[in-house]
């Protein structure tokens, strides 16, 4: 679903590179919701009442045209911080590493500072997450 993929994405670059969402980007996300939910229940009403048929074209396309709006606007923002910063290339070479990983995952740092490291249970074949033993 493009919806699902373009905003997993958004989400993915927002949390590996610890960016805040702006409130106004959940108001917006939130119209086009609203806007979506509209259209489809116009669509029904306008199944048991044909007099809803316009109404329910006009507010069908004013969700497509906000959808597609607010999704380039996902899809910019991802592209900029993913085309702005370092490629893994070059992440030795100029001191910077990936911030990979749910900030759980990143917080789980072993005793020399080090992050990155699974603890024993999460570790392949230990067990965690259906791991065998």
């Amino acid at each position: 679903c493009l919806s699902c993929s373009i905003s997993s994405t958004r989400t993915l670059v927002m949390d590996t590179r610890d960016i805040r969402p702006d409130p106004c980007d959940a108001r917006l996300i939130g119209l086009s919701n609203c806007l979506q939910m509209a259209a489809c229940l116009c669509q029904i009403l306008a199944m048991i009442m044909p007099e809803f048929e316009d109404i329910a074209e006009i507010i069908d396309f004013v969700a497509d045209i906000v959808f597609a709006l607010i999704s380039s606007c996902m899809l910019a923002q991802a592209n900029l911080e993913l085309t702005s910063q370092p490629r893994p290339a070059n992440w030795g070479k100029m001191g910077q590493y990936p911030r990979g990983g749910s900030k759980g995952m990143r917080n789980m740092q072993n005793q020399d500072g080090q992050g990155g490291h699974l603890p024993q249970q999460m570790q392949m074949g230990g067990g965690g997450y259906g791991g065998g033993g």
